[in-house]
């Protein structure tokens, strides 16, 4: 369309892109909500879309979407609909960029139920013989449930400066990206997985969903793969997520096969809007969230730190504010000479522990005097003697 617009209109009916689709901005025409069906085969070179566009599967059979020299968001959504019996794939051919703002949602819109694979978002070479790029902007967010997969030579790379979120279920990422500035993790249903070492730069992010029901899971499983903690670990915490936990409560929000390395430069989402928050717990190979209370809010701690997960117990901090039995005072006054005596004394003090103040008049509901057994009564006399008369 020699880059000019094409108006699309599905208000009243469908529409469908067949065979081929090259430099051209695809607009919204209708009330603003149309979406477009790509159909099998379909090659797509250098588009921009306003509107939203699908690429499904809904019989027994596959579909290839194929797309070159780069594509363009504004403020749209590419969806992935397989089925349960048919896959859709939608193949990125060659070196270019994703860019503006939008999402690439591997959907479960057709049912595709728990048959993960059949969604499947590729980047595939072109030519064997130089080095291509794959770029993933920073306003543009894969998400869903499936997998992104492909073929790339040794010397090819994929560059997400945007988002890879698992949603609702799977999301399986088959490349080894190396060091990353972009941001991964999993809404509070989806587990992220991610088959390499995940080395997270200073400016990327891991971002975790936490609700009411639990947290999301990033696991990294591939033998001998680690987790580089670097950047930002964010948690996205839904209103009223921590309504029904008691300190202690724990989510797992990482498992690796080898271990962690490193510290994060940052923790978000950590204080919560009520009462209590989480603390990031490294356990072993994994890490968790444990709700604790507002004095450990945004805190690190190792699991021998803290004990087992869910067994409700406070942490150190959440006592700290808990009278201690005794209080030590550096002086302690004679009141008979008026001086300090020499030595290392102490008092008690009743007000610090109410175990130590004076018995009660009154006997307890068992009739029994409140001074301890075999200790004698006190003597009453008459008569008072006053000392020094």
């Amino acid at each position: 369309n020699g880059g000019a617009d094409l108006g699309v209109d599905t208000d009243n009916g469908a529409v469908r892109f067949g065979t081929y689709l090259e430099n051209t901005t695809l607009v919204e025409a209708g009330t603003g909500t149309s979406r477009a069906t790509l159909n099998d085969s379909l090659n797509i070179s250098n588009v921009s879309t306003e509107i939203d566009l699908l690429v499904e599967s809904t019989a027994n059979a596959f579909v290839d979407i194929y797309f070159y020299n780069g594509f363009s968001l504004d403020e749209a959504d590419l969806t992935i609909a397989g089925s349960a019996n048919g896959t859709a794939y939608t193949v990125f051919r060659g070196g270019q960029t994703i860019d503006g703002t939008g999402s690439i949602v591997l959907s479960d819109e057709n049912g595709i139920g728990t048959t993960l694979t059949n969604n499947r978002l590729r980047f595939d070479q072109v030519a064997s013989d130089q080095a291509e790029t794959f770029t993933v902007g920073e306003d543009v967010v894969i998400t869903g449930k499936g997998r992104v997969e492909g073929s790339l030579g040794a010397d090819d790379r994929i560059d997400i400066q945007g988002s890879v979120i698992a949603d609702d279920g799977e999301l399986e990422f088959l490349f080894n990206l190396g060091e990353t500035n972009g941001t991964f993790g999993a809404t509070a249903d989806g587990v992220f997985e991610y088959r390499f070492d995940l080395e997270l730069s200073d400016e990327a992010t891991l971002s975790i969903g936490v609700d009411a029901a639990g947290a999301g899971l990033v696991q990294i499983i591939n033998s001998g793969s680690m987790l580089t903690q670097n950047g930002t670990l964010a948690l996205d915490v839904a209103a009223g997520a921590t309504d029904g936990l008691v300190l202690g409560d724990e989510f797992q929000i990482v498992t690796t096969s080898a271990g962690l390395v490193g510290t994060f430069d940052t923790l978000t989402g950590f204080d919560t809007a009520g009462t209590g928050g989480f603390a990031l717990i490294e356990d072993g190979n994994n890490l968790s969230i444990r709700f604790v209370a507002d004095a450990d809010v945004g805190q690190v701690f190792t699991r021998d730190e803290v004990g087992a997960a869910n067994d409700n117990n406070a942490l150190p901090a959440d006592n700290a504010s808990a009278p201690a039995a005794f209080e030590v005072v550096d002086e302690v006054t004679d009141l008979n000479a008026g001086s300090t005596p020499s030595g290392e004394d102490f008092t008690l003090d009743p007000a610090i522990n109410p175990a130590l103040a004076a018995p009660s008049d009154e006997e307890d509901s068992s009739g029994d005097s409140p001074i301890a057994d075999g200790l004698q009564e006190p003597t009453v006399f008459d008569d008072a003697i006053e000392i020094g008369a």
